[in-house]
């Protein structure tokens, strides 16, 4: 696939991995969440600024709209071998306090104009 082509399924594909996460958290299949959550996993490593760990704010943003976040939650406690997958994922999902500030001064200077 070429980077348009990409651009435009992954948001679609990216929603699916949550719904197999959310819907597959517990029970005989929960195998089926792991694959959203490796899928997602390999994704947002693609996904990283530059040379920086942190994710593209976009991707970030829309993976938190997606309440990733949240659905996560149910993965964290598991002793599966992709624990800490899930642990990478959860804290690329936060936004640094470096970058709060950030955002918050830049809004204060806009508003200041």
């Amino acid at each position: 696939m070429d980077e348009e082509e990409q651009c435009f399924v992954k948001p679609a594909v990216t929603e699916f991995a949550v719904w197999c996460m959310s819907n597959f958290a517990y029970g005989n299949k929960v195998h089926v969440g792991m694959k959203g959550v490796q899928f997602i996993y390999k994704m947002a490593a693609g996904c990283m600024q530059q040379d920086d760990q942190r994710l593209i704010e976009a991707d970030r943003s829309s993976l938190n709209d997606l309440g990733l976040g949240q659905t996560l939650l149910s993965f964290g406690d598991s002793s599966h071998d992709n624990a800490e997958k899930v642990d990478w994922l959860f804290d690329r999902l936060q936004r640094l306090r470096g970058d709060k500030r950030k955002l918050h001064e830049a809004a204060s200077a806009l508003s200041a104009v």
